[in-house]
């Protein structure tokens, strides 16, 4: 079902999650009900159903009651649906118990966490914070094999500068942004890099 939901195919991945809820009740499954809640919370979120936001919850604390990593996919996921939603004040909540679930577990969801703390920081108007983080982590892409998120952390670093009057780097960023979304292939990401270059591209208009 996580496949589908990443695809935008809700009917599909609803179908399949619901299939694997029951199995997951039915073998007292609690960690992959975690999964799959997370997967059924988004999916409603996305399609305007603010009751997600408690499957989410939910997903959370099955995960977390099993230590389970799964915890840090759901805070990432509910903080990204707390964003839609427009509750920037929970949002900034989430992403901090985001970011200590990140260090009890390590791997690749420390950088997701940071991704989120970007985020807020952006939001907050604390954009020297926010640049100064965004230069270690890009520095750690160039200094190793990428990261799928480099294009969302060149994106808004992008919309710092050009905020700032700084229109050459602002274009410098927007472009290697959408160059490593298209290699993503995620549309996810790629739509908001061409919403991003075309506005640069109109601003830079006399």
């Amino acid at each position: 079902s996580r496949f589908h939901m990443l695809g935008d195919r809700f009917d599909v991945a609803a179908r399949f999650a619901e299939e694997a809820l029951e199995l997951a009740d039915e073998l007292d499954l609690d960690e992959a009900r975690a999964n799959v809640l997370n997967n059924l919370g988004t999916m409603k979120v996305a399609v305007g159903d603010r009751s997600g936001s408690a499957e989410l919850e939910r997903s959370i604390a099955l995960a977390e009651a099993h230590n389970s990593a799964e915890a840090v996919r759901g805070y990432n996921n509910l903080a990204y649906c707390l964003y839609r939603l427009g509750d920037l004040r929970h949002y900034a909540a989430v992403t901090e118990r985001m970011q200590a679930a990140s260090e009890r577990f390590g791997g690749d969801w420390v950088s997701w966490a940071a991704d989120r703390r970007v985020h807020v920081l952006y939001q907050s108007g604390e954009w020297d914070e926010a640049a100064a983080l965004l230069e270690k982590m890009l520095a750690g892409v160039a200094a190793g094999s990428g990261h799928y998120l480099e294009a969302a952390w060149r994106e808004t670093r992008a919309r710092i500068r050009l905020a700032r009057g700084d229109s050459d780097g602002a274009e410098e960023d927007a472009e290697v942004a959408l160059d490593r979304a298209r290699v993503a292939g995620d549309t996810q990401l790629v739509l908001p890099m061409i919403a991003l270059r075309a506005r640069i591209v109109a601003e830079e208009r006399p």
